[in-house]
C-alpha cells in the first residue's frame, strides 16, 4: 500500500486486541473501494468472494454467510463481478423504492416505507364518549369534509352556507401544514376605532385557528393513527394485507377506530383528532400482522379484542397496517412534508448513533464525530464520545 501511490488509502496491520494479526484497510474520507485479485487468489484466501459478499443492490442484515459492507461490483463497471473476482467495500447500501402519487397496489414487504404527498385529511370529533367521524358528530357541516384551499373558503364546497365548525385547512403555508381552522359563527371579534383608537370588540362569523399544540382542552386536537378503513370496509375476507384504505368522505359518517388508537377516555368532550394513519403528506411504514388475534385476543369483555370497538374480535380484519413513521414534534403537533421526511431520517440516525456497538470498540480509530446538516444529533453524537471515554471532538 505505501508504495501503489493510493491518494485516500491506507492499510496496517492490527497489533493487538479481537482481530489481532489481521489486515486493516481504511479509506481516509469514509468511501468505498473496490478489490480484485491480480495474482493467485488472495480475495478468496482471506474469505472475500462472490459467495460472502452481497448482490449489489442487496443487503441481507444479520447473515451468517455474508460479510458486512462487502459487495459484487455492479455489473458493467470495469471491476465487473462477471468477469473476475471485483468486489467492492463500501458503508453505504443501495436503497430501493418506488415513487408514486398513490399507495402501492401490491403488498408491500414488511417495514416499507411511503412518504404520501397527497394532501387529505380524516379528521374525526370527541363526542364525548368517543371519537366518532366528524359529520357524525356536526351533521350539518361540508359534507365532503375538510376543505383545502390557499384562500379562505366563503362557502361550502356544495355552495351552501358555511356553518359552525366547518373545517379550512390553510395550503398557503405548506412549510407550517397543517394549518387548520374551524367557522365560528359567533367568533368574538376585535378591532380598533381608527377615529379615536379605542379597542372595539364584537361578535360576528370568523374562522379561528386551531392550537396544534393543544391536546388536552375541547379546543385542541390530537394527531395519532387511528383507522384505515370503515366499519364496513374493514373486513378482510381473508385477506392478508392491509386493504384499500376507505375514502375520506365514508369516514365522515363512521365512528369504526382501530385498537391502537388513542384512548377517548383520556380526553374531553369537542377536542379533534387528526388521524394520521389514514391522511397525507407524512411518511408511513407497512407493519404486516399489525392487528391479530395473538396481539388482541378474544372478544366480548374488558380488555379483550379490539377494546375502541366494542370489543370486538379482531379475527376478521385485515392485518396488515401503514402506521406513521414520522413521529409527531415536541409539542405534540405532527410532523408533516418534507419535516416529516426529515424526522424519519433524524430518528433513524439517532437509532444507528445509540445502538451502533462497532463504532464504540476500543479497535476503531478516529478523533472526529460529526453529521453535517444534523444538529438534532449533537447530544447523541456527545454521549457516543463519552462511552469512548471522551476521545473525540
Amino acid at each position: 500500500f505505501s508504495t501503489a501511490g493510493f491518494t485516500n488509502l491506507e492499510a496496517e496491520v492490527i497489533g493487538s486486541g479481537q482481530y489481532k494479526g489481521a489486515i486493516k484497510i481504511t479509506h481516509k474520507l469514509g468511501g468505498e473501494f473496490r478489490m480484485f485479485d491480480t495474482l493467485g487468489t488472495p480475495l478468496a484466501d482471506a474469505g472475500f468472494s462472490a459467495s460472502t459478499a452481497h448482490s449489489y443492490g442487496t443487503y441481507t442484515a444479520n447473515s451468517s454467510t455474508l460479510i458486512d459492507n462487502l459487495y459484487d461490483a455492479p455489473t458493467g463497471e470495469s471491476l465487473d463481478s462477471t468477469a473476475n473476482t471485483g468486489l467492492v467495500a463500501s458503508n453505504f447500501k443501495r436503497l430501493s423504492y418506488t415513487a408514486s402519487s398513490s399507495a402501492p397496489t401490491n403488498e408491500p414487504a414488511d417495514g416499507t416505507l411511503w412518504y404520501n404527498t397527497t394532501l387529505d385529511a380524516d379528521i374525526m370529533a370527541h363526542n364525548g364518549s368517543t371519537f366518532v367521524g366528524y359529520l357524525t358528530a356536526y351533521s350539518s357541516t361540508d359534507p365532503e369534509g375538510p376543505q383545502f384551499s390557499a384562500t379562505a373558503p366563503t362557502t361550502q364546497s356544495d355552495g351552501t352556507p358555511l356553518v359552525t365548525n366547518d373545517l379550512w385547512i390553510d395550503t398557503s403555508d405548506l412549510e407550517n401544514y397543517p394549518k387548520l381552522y374551524k367557522y365560528n359563527t359567533a367568533a368574538t371579534l376585535s378591532s380598533t376605532n381608527t377615529a379615536n383608537q379605542v379597542a372595539v370588540t364584537t361578535t360576528g362569523a370568523a374562522w379561528e385557528l386551531v392550537d396544534k399544540t393543544d391536546q388536552t382542552t375541547e379546543d385542541g386536537i390530537v394527531f395519532a393513527d387511528a383507522r384505515w378503513q370503515t366499519t364496513t370496509e374493514k373486513n378482510a375476507n381473508d385477506s392478508t394485507a392491509a386493504g384499500t384504505a376507505s375514502s375520506i368522505k365514508d369516514l365522515l359518517s363512521d365512528g369504526f377506530l382501530d385498537p391502537d388508537a388513542p384512548d377517548p377516555a383520556n380526553y374531553p368532550q369537542g377536542i379533534l383528532l387528526w388521524n394520521t394513519r389514514r391522511s397525507g403528506y407524512n411518511v408511513k411504514e407497512y407493519k404486516n400482522s399489525y392487528i391479530t388475534t395473538t396481539k388482541y385476543p378474544g372478544s366480548g369483555s374488558t380488555g379483550l379484542g379490539n377494546i375502541r370497538a366494542s370489543n370486538e374480535s379482531v379475527a376478521g380484519y385485515y392485518p396488515d397496517r401503514w402506521v406513521t413513521k414520522s413521529i409527531n414534534n415536541a409539542d405534540g403537533s405532527g410532523s408533516f412534508g418534507r419535516k416529516a421526511q426529515r424526522k424519519v431520517v433524524v430518528e433513524q440516525l439517532k437509532s444507528e448513533i445509540d445502538t451502533n456497538q462497532a463504532i464504540r470498540e476500543d479497535q476503531r480509530n478516529y478523533n472526529v464525530i460529526a453529521v453535517p446538516g444534523y444538529p438534532e444529533l449533537i447530544q447523541n453524537m456527545i454521549n457516543l464520545n463519552t462511552d469512548r471515554n471522551n476521545t473525540a471532538f
